[in-house]
């Protein structure tokens, strides 16, 4: 299992918003960051972050963020 923090540029925190949002999830955005809690697997490919939670597949374009960072957790 893996968290993922996930810090949007300010050029594009809106957007970002709107899709996590729209997804059901907490707007996050007074912490400066959205996180996934959890995530059962990640994958890397031409600028595009995979994240697979579940059934659920979300896709980010890695240029949309200043910052990414993927912690192991414990099992």
């Amino acid at each position: 299992m893996y968290r993922i923090e996930m810090i949007p540029k300010e050029s594009t925190i809106q957007e970002c918003l709107t899709f996590w949002t729209a997804t059901g999830r907490e707007d996050e955005t007074p912490n400066g960051q959205f996180v996934f809690e959890k995530v059962e697997s990640y994958f890397y490919y031409d600028r595009t972050l995979e994240i697979r939670n579940g059934d659920k597949l979300y896709l980010y374009n890695m240029s949309d963020f200043y910052r990414i960072k993927i912690i192991k957790l414990a099992e």
